[in-house]
C-alpha cells in the first residue's frame, strides 16, 4: 500500500484511484463501506508541483467570501499550531525542492514566531512568517498545501479551511459527524458504527486514508453549486427540471465526455499527538474530464463495477447521479470504453436458457434462506430476481443487457435488527465485564487486522515473560541459599551446631543481588519503551497491574541497594531486614511464566480465577464484617457488667475480659468464631461459667452466619469466579485447542487400529468392518460422534479415489462431532456462492455467444 501511495504522489489524478482499485464505495450487496486503509506517515500529504489550487486559496482568503471557507472556534489555537508544526516538519523533509523553513527556536515550541517558510512551485514563489498567523495558524497551514483541512475535536468540527471538496462549509461548522452525514443515504445503517470505531482507535503515528468519487456537471475546481446546480436550495422544482433537461440536451449535442467530469477525493485522518481529542482531516480533490476515460481501461472497468453496484441503491443521488438519464448515459459511455457493447434487440435466442438459470438461482437462494432461518442466523438480502417456472416458455422481445460478471463474496454484513430482536438475542452473562471485554476485544482485533504488531512487541508480550520467570526462580534460589547459610551461622553462634556454616563469602550474594537488580531494571525499561502506553493500559486486558507491580518492586529494590546504605549507615539492622522482607514480594513475578508454559495450565486457571474473584471477595467480606460488628457490639455490651461484677470469680472476669472486654477484643473473637471453626473454645467458657442462656445467642449466630450465610456466600462466590473464568477468551481458546488435539490423537489411534494391512489407507471393507464394532461405536459416541450408517459415510469422507487417508478420516469425523452449527451453514452458503458465481460467468458467456451468432 505504501508503494502504491508513492506512485500516486508522482501521478495524481481522478483516474489513478479507480485504475488501482482503491475507490470502492459500495459492496456487491449494495452496502456502503468506509473504504479505509492504513497509511505510511511519509505519504500523508500528496503535494503536486502545480499552482492552481494554491493561487485559488490566496485569492479566496483575500476576498469578501473568506469567512465562508475559513472558520475557527474559540479555544482551538493549540491544535491548529500543532497541525502547522506537523506540516513544517513534513513538507521540507519530503519535498525539499519546494519548501524551505528557517526555524527560529522558541522555548517549548518547535518553531518560533519569527520562523519563515518559503514556498516555490510553478508560478508561486512566496514566503510566510509564522508570527503573522498567530491568531489563525490553520490559515497558513492551508496556504502551504493543496488539500482542504478540517479539524475535529470530540467528533465536532472546530476549525477548517475548505474550498475544493464540499460546499456550504460554514453551515457544517460546529456540527458533529452524525449531523453532517444525516442527509447521506444509508450512512446510519452502514457507516456510522465502523466510522465511530475508527475514530476511537486512530493513532498519531498510524494515520488512515480513504477515497470516494462522484460526477460533477462543471470543471470548476472551487466547490459550489456550479458542480451540482440542481442541488441549489434556492431554485424551484420547475427550475430544477429545466436544469436536468439542459443537461440532457448538452449530452445529446456534445456527448458525455464534454458534459461531465469525474471528481475523486483523497482523504486522510490523523490524530494529533499533543491534543489527542482532535483529529485532522485532509481532503485532496482531483477533477478530470470523462474524455480522458478511453485511455484508462482499468479505471473504466472499476467505474463500471461501482455503477452496477449503485443501481439498486439510493446512494447514487449523493454522488451527483440524480437523474436516470444521466445514470444510463454514464453507464453506456463507460461500457463503450471498456471494450464492450450493448447487444442488439433481436438477438434473443438464448432467452430460454437465461431464464432457466435465473429460476435455478432463485430456488437455491430460497433453500439456503430456509436452512439459515432454522438455526436462527440472520443473513443479508440478496438482490435475486425470482420468477415462476411456468413463464419459461414465454418469449420476450426486450433487449438483453450484457453485464460484465462481478465476483461477489458472501460476507457477513448482516442487516440491522430491531430493538426487540436485539434484546431477545442478547447473551445473558453473569458478569458486567463481559460486554466491556468484548468491546475492548473489538478494538484490538481492528488494530491487528490493519497492521500486525512488530517483532519486539510480540516478544515482550510473550516469550520475555517466560525468560523473566526463569530469572525470578533463579533469584529465589539464591535468596533461599543466602538465608540457609545465615541460619547455619546463627546455629553455630548459639552453640547449637559444631559446623560454622557453608563458608560462602557474603560478597558473592551481594554481587548476585546487583546483577539481578540490573536485569529487572532492564526488563522494566524495555517494556516501557516497547509497549509505551500499553505498558500500563491494554485495550483488551485493561490496566496492567502486573507491570505496575514490577516497577514498584524494582523501585523498592533500588531503594535498598542504592539509597538504604546511605540512610541507615550504622543504624539498627532490623530496619534493613524490614526492607528485605518487602523484596520477597518479587516471588509474585513468577506468575508471568504461567502465561507462556503449557505445563502451568492448571496453575494459570487457578490464578486467573483468583484474580477474577476479587470483586466477589470484597463484597463478601463487607457483608460478613457488618454481621460480625453487629454481634460483637451486642455480646460486648452484654458481658461488660459481668466483668464489673465483684461477686464474680476473678478467673472468670479475666477470661471474659480477655475474650469480650472491649469492642476490638469482641470483634477479634467473632472473627475466630466465624472463620476458624474453633468457636467451642471461646463460647463454652461463657455458657458454663457465666450463664447458660448465652448459648441461645451464640447458637443463633452460629446457625445463621457460620452455617447459612457462609455457605450462601461461598456458593455465590464460586459461581461468580467460575463464570468469570469461563468468559476468559484465552482460556476458552486454549481449552478448545487442547480438546481438539486430544480428539485428533484418539481418532489417529482408531485409524491405525482399523488399518489392518498398515498401508496408511482404509478401504471400504476395512472402514465398514471397523466402524461396525460395538466398541468403536461406543468410543465414537463418547466423542459426541454419531454413526448410523457406515456405507454412505465412507462416500462422504472419500475424495473420490476409493480410499480414505488418515487426514480425511480425522477431519471428516471431527466435522460430524455434535449437531450442525451455524458455521456449517455459513460454509455451505459460501460454497453455494462460488457455484452461483461460476453460473453467472457461464450465463454471461452464453449471452455473448448467442448474441454474436
Amino acid at each position: 500500500m505504501a508503494r502504491a501511495a508513492v506512485a500516486l504522489r508522482r501521478e495524481p489524478s481522478a483516474f489513478t484511484w479507480l485504475r488501482r482499485g482503491f475507490t470502492e464505495t459500495v459492496t456487491a450487496k449494495g452496502r456502503l463501506r468506509p473504504n479505509l486503509h492504513r497509511l505510511d506517515v511519509k505519504d500523508w500529504i500528496h503535494f503536486e508541483p502545480s499552482s492552481e489550487h494554491l493561487q485559488k486559496k490566496q485569492e479566496i482568503f483575500q476576498s469578501p467570501v473568506r469567512h465562508l471557507h475559513l472558520l475557527q472556534a474559540e479555544g482551538c489555537l493549540g491544535p491548529q499550531r500543532e497541525v502547522l508544526d506537523m506540516l513544517l516538519d513534513h513538507l521540507p523533509r519530503w519535498y525539499p525542492e519546494n519548501f524551505q523553513v528557517t526555524p527560529v527556536s522558541t522555548p517549548g515550541q518547535p518553531f518560533g514566531s519569527d520562523t519563515v517558510v518559503a514556498l516555490k512551485v510553478a508560478d508561486v514563489d512566496v514566503s510566510y512568517r509564522l508570527g503573522d498567523f498567530e491568531h489563525f495558524p490553520l490559515e497558513l497551514a492551508s496556504l502551504l498545501v493543496q488539500e482542504d483541512l478540517v479539524l475535529v475535536e470530540d467528533g465536532t468540527v472546530v476549525a477548517g479551511s475548505v474550498l475544493f471538496s464540499f460546499t456550504r462549509f460554514h453551515e457544517r461548522f460546529g456540527m458533529n459527524m452524525d449531523q453532517i452525514h444525516r442527509k447521506v443515504q444509508q450512512y446510519q445503517r452502514d457507516l456510522e458504527k465502523p466510522v465511530n470505531k475508527v475514530f476511537a482507535t486512530l493513532e498519531h503515528d498510524r494515520p488512515m486514508w480513504r477515497s470516494n468519487w462522484n460526477v460533477s456537471w462543471s470543471d470548476d475546481i472551487l466547490a459550489g453549486y456550479s458542480r451540482y446546480p440542481h442541488r441549489n436550495p434556492g431554485i424551484s422544482e420547475d427550475e430544477r427540471a429545466s436544469l436536468f433537461q439542459e443537461m440532457k440536451e448538452r449530452i445529446e449535442q456534445k456527448g458525455l465526455g464534454d458534459s461531465a467530469w469525474l471528481k475523486v477525493e483523497y482523504q486522510t485522518l490523523r490524530r494529533l499527538r499533543q491534543h489527542p481529542k482532535c483529529i485532522l482531516f485532509t481532503v485532496r480533490t482531483f477533477l478530470n474530464s470523462l474524455d480522458e476515460l478511453p485511455g484508462e481501461p482499468l479505471a473504466a472497468k472499476a467505474l463500471l463495477q461501482n455503477l452496477d453496484r449503485l443501481q439498486p441503491t439510493e446512494f447514487s443521488k449523493y454522488l451527483g447521479i440524480d437523474d436516470a438519464y444521466l445514470f444510463q448515459s454514464l453507464r453506456r459511455f463507460v461500457v463503450a470504453n471498456c471494450g464492450l457493447c450493448e447487444p442488439p434487440a433481436d438477438k434473443i435466442s438464448c432467452r430460454f436458457l437465461v431464464e432457466l438459470l435465473d429460476a435455478k438461482f432463485a430456488q437455491q437462494e430460497q433453500l439456503i434462506r430456509k436452512l439459515i432461518r432454522d438455526v436462527r442466523d440472520p443473513v443479508p438480502e440478496f438482490p435475486v430476481e425470482t420468477m415462476d417456472l411456468q413463464q419459461l416458455g414465454a418469449t420476450s422481445r426486450e433487449p438483453l443487457v450484457v453485464k460484465e460478471p462481478v465476483l461477489e463474496v458472501c460476507d457477513l454484513d448482516f442487516p440491522e435488527k430491531s430493538e426487540e430482536e436485539d434484546e431477545e438475542l442478547k447473551p445473558q452473562t453473569p458478569s458486567k465485564g463481559a460486554g466491556v471485554r468484548s468491546g475492548k476485544l473489538g478494538v484490538t482485533v481492528m488494530k491487528e487486522r490493519w497492521e500486525p504488531e512488530p517483532f519486539w512487541k510480540v516478544f515482550v508480550k510473550g516469550p520475555l515473560d517466560g525468560y523473566m520467570g526463569i530469572v525470578v526462580l533463579i533469584n529465589l534460589a539464591f535468596m533461599i541459599l543466602e538465608t540457609q547459610s545465615t541460619g547455619a551461622t546463627l546455629d553455630f553462634s548459639l552453640g547449637l551446631s559444631s559446623d560454622a556454616g557453608w563458608n560462602i563469602d557474603e560478597n558473592f550474594f551481594q554481587v548476585a543481588e546487583y546483577i539481578f537488580f540490573s536485569m529487572y531494571t532492564v526488563d522494566v525499561l524495555v517494556r516501557i519503551i516497547v509497549l509505551r502506553h500499553e505498558w500500563y493500559f491494554d485495550p483488551r486486558q485493561g490496566f496492567m497491574f502486573l507491570n505496575i507491580f514490577d516497577a514498584c518492586v524494582v523501585a523498592v529494590n533500588a531503594f535498598e541497594l542504592l539509597l538504604m546504605p546511605l540512610l541507615v549507615w550504622g543504624s539498627d539492622q532490623d530496619q534493613v531486614n524490614s526492607i528485605r522482607v518487602i523484596k520477597l514480594m518479587r516471588i509474585a513475578r513468577t506468575l508471568r511464566i504461567v502465561k507462556t508454559v503449557q505445563l502451568f495450565r492448571q496453575l494459570r486457571l487457578l490464578v486467573g480465577t483468583c484474580v477474577a474473584s476479587i470483586g466477589a471477595l470484597f463484597w463478601s467480606m463487607v457483608l460478613l464484617m457488618v454481621l460480625k460488628v453487629g454481634f460483637a457490639l451486642v455480646i460486648c455490651q452484654a458481658l461488660q457488667p459481668v466483668i464489673l461484677d465483684l461477686n464474680t470469680e476473678d478467673s472468670t472476669r479475666r477470661e471474659v475480659n480477655r475474650l469480650y472486654g472491649s469492642f476490638l477484643k469482641a470483634l477479634y473473637t467473632m472473627f475466630e468464631i466465624t472463620h476458624s471453626g474453633s468457636w467451642r473454645a471461646v463460647v463454652r467458657p461463657i455458657v458454663e461459667r457465666v450463664n447458660a442462656w448465652y448459648a441461645v445467642l451464640f447458637l443463633t449466630y452460629i446457625t445463621l452466619v457460620v452455617f447459612a450465610v457462609i455457605r450462601i456466600v461461598t456458593a455465590l462466590f464460586l459461581k461468580e469466579t467460575l463464570a468469570s473464568a469461563a468468559l476468559d477468551s484465552d482460556m476458552v481458546m486454549e481449552d478448545n485447542r487442547r480438546a481438539a488435539l486430544e480428539a485428533q490423537m484418539k481418532l489417529e489411534e482408531l485409524f491405525r487400529a482399523a488399518d489392518d494391512d498398515g498401508d496408511g489407507h482404509l478401504s471400504p471393507d476395512e472402514f465398514v468392518e471397523a466402524l461396525s464394532l460395538p466398541s468403536v461405536q461406543g468410543f465414537l459416541q463418547s466423542m459426541d460422534v454419531s454413526i448410523r450408517d457406515t456405507g454412505p459415510l465412507f462416500e462422504i469422507l472419500d475424495d473420490g479415489d476409493g480410499l480414505i487417508t488418515i487426514t480425511e478420516f480425522c477431519k471428516g469425523l471431527l466435522q460430524l462431532k455434535g449437531m450442525a452449527r451455524a458455521l456449517d451453514i455459513i460454509v455451505l452458503q459460501r460454497e453455494n456462492a462460488k457455484v452461483l458465481r461460476e453460473c453467472r460467468e457461464m450465463h454471461a458467456h452464453l449471452q455473448t455467444f448467442f448474441t454474436l451468432r
